[in-house]
């Protein structure tokens, strides 16, 4: 019994971040916050992604990343905090806006091992041409209070 929840734990190891970098995203810089001995510093990165139901949209998220050695080894939480920004790139047409689901997930990211996780949803101001993401921290049980806003006026 013990093997096998340790041949399940190792495959979830494997297999989770894979899952959370299935959109692909391009880190875009990175400076430190926090010196460590061993491993590397706390840092604060900014990742880039596409909505992928409207590419004409990138958004840019910074947020705080774990160093040390649990951060080095994927073990460590990060913190909650990000803030988020978002251009357009082209033009947008409403008739396809309003066939998406308002509140979409567009992003996922992990935040810590198993339960934490960092997402970016999109919901859509027909009535002043204004896509806007949030984005926020979540756990399986509880998350975090603590989130950012982004507007992109499409008209």
């Amino acid at each position: 019994m013990r093997k096998n929840i340790c041949i399940f734990m190792v495959l979830v190891f494997l297999c989770f971040p894979a899952m959370s970098l299935a959109q692909e995203t391009r880190t875009i810089g990175e400076v430190s916050t926090e010196w460590k001995f061993l491993g590397p510093n706390h840092k604060i990165k900014i990742f880039a992604f596409d909505d992928p139901d409207i590419p004409q949209i990138t958004c840019y998220l910074s947020r705080a990343v774990k160093g040390g050695i649990k951060g080095a080894l994927g073990v460590e939480e990060d913190k909650a905090s990000s803030s988020i920004t978002c251009v357009l790139t082209g033009q947008v047409n409403e008739n396809e806006l309003r066939k998406l689901k308002q509140g979409a997930e567009v992003f996922r990211q992990r935040a810590s091992f198993l339960f934490k996780s960092v997402k970016v949803v999109r919901f859509i101001d027909f009535e002043k041409g204004v896509i806007t993401y949030l984005t926020y921290s979540r756990k399986i049980i509880s998350g975090s209070h603590k989130n950012s806003v982004a507007a992109v006026c499409y008209k």
